[in-house]
């Protein structure tokens, strides 16, 4: 029965990615081009990491079916937190913005934006289902800072998100990232820090020793 739905899910997921494919006639056009990639994070976090909880569909089978068709490729098709970073929240947004000044109601970009908000509040809803709504008392070991692996940019990063909501909940959270410690120490809000809500770590598995749960938000 799970493969069977695994295979609904493969041919699914397959005609929803290549209908996100750029028109020739954009190819090249950067904005245009760049449009294509967060429509597919968003049916990627959608399609595969909402419902295969409730299906019991084996992601991973679904992505390697997937990323084998050479009109699509294995790029982005891994379930995240949502995108982030320099170029996809401002290019979505201005491409929505530029519609909008023509008169054009952009609805697939309005629901990529707007479900990508959704997915940064994913991994609290998880925790607060799991440890309740006050967490005060609770450490939480965080892996991850930047809004991908390999960088030090902090730019409308998942993290932040998660990390906020944490807090406010009354956590306590011990985080590591191989490449963006500094800049999370000049960007993220200095109170989180001087309340000792957040600790930044300088070893991996520093941030996992002690805590109630480890949570990996960067791939």
């Amino acid at each position: 029965a799970r493969f069977s739905a695994e295979m609904r899910w493969l041919a699914l997921m397959t005609a929803c990615t290549l209908a996100s494919a750029p028109c020739p006639t954009a190819h090249g056009h950067p904005v245009a081009e760049r449009s294509r990639s967060p429509i597919v994070v968003e049916v990627r976090d959608d399609g595969f990491g909402a419902h295969r909880e409730r299906t019991g569909v084996d992601v991973e089978n679904v992505r390697q079916g997937i990323g084998s068709d050479s009109r699509i490729g294995y790029s982005f098709i891994y379930p995240g937190a949502g995108y982030g970073g320099s170029c996809f929240p401002k290019d979505v947004k201005a491409l929505i913005r530029m519609a909008k000044d023509h008169g054009f109601e952009p609805k697939v970009l309005n629901a990529v934006e707007e479900r990508n908000e959704d997915q940064k509040h994913v991994l609290f809803e998880k925790i607060r289902k799991r440890f309740g709504d006050n967490l005060k008392g609770r450490t939480f070991g965080l892996w991850g800072l930047a809004f991908k692996p390999g960088t030090d940019d902090m730019r409308e990063a998942s993290s932040v998100v998660l990390l906020k909501q944490l807090i406010d909940a009354g956590a306590t959270v011990k985080a590591y990232d191989p490449v963006a410690m500094e800049a999370a120490r000049r960007e993220l809000p200095g109170a989180w820090f001087k309340s000792g809500q957040l600790k930044l770590v300088e070893e991996q598995y520093s941030a996992i020793e002690g805590v109630d749960a480890m949570i990996l938000i960067t791939e």
